[in-house]
């Protein structure tokens, strides 16, 4: 099982305008924090041609997931997306104490 889950959005076919990419990642935010605990989230540079969004959430229960992954698709089909991404990751910790010199 993994610890984290990262939902990543996107607007790479420049299809939404400023508003609805605002109400995309409104909807699929509001969707993660119902699921999970949010880890983080993070952005595209504004400067950046094209916008993308990455959740990173903790594992939800088995129910929660499968709602989300349904909202999710939802989510997908209300804004004409043809997909959002789901990548489970496990997590390592690097402690100092363990460094050792190359």
């Amino acid at each position: 099982m993994s610890d984290c889950i990262y939902i990543g959005i996107g607007n790479s076919d420049d299809k939404l305008s400023q508003a609805e990419w605002s109400d995309f990642v409104r909807d699929a935010l509001e969707a993660c924090q119902v699921a999970g605990t949010i880890i983080g989230a993070w952005f595209s540079e504004p400067t950046a041609r094209y916008q993308n969004g990455c959740f990173c959430i903790r594992q939800p229960k088995p129910a929660k997931e499968k709602w989300l992954r349904a909202q999710l698709a939802n989510i997908a089909l209300e804004y004409e997306q043809d997909a959002i991404s789901w990548a489970e990751a496990s997590t390592d910790l690097i402690r100092g104490k363990d460094a050792q010199e190359v």
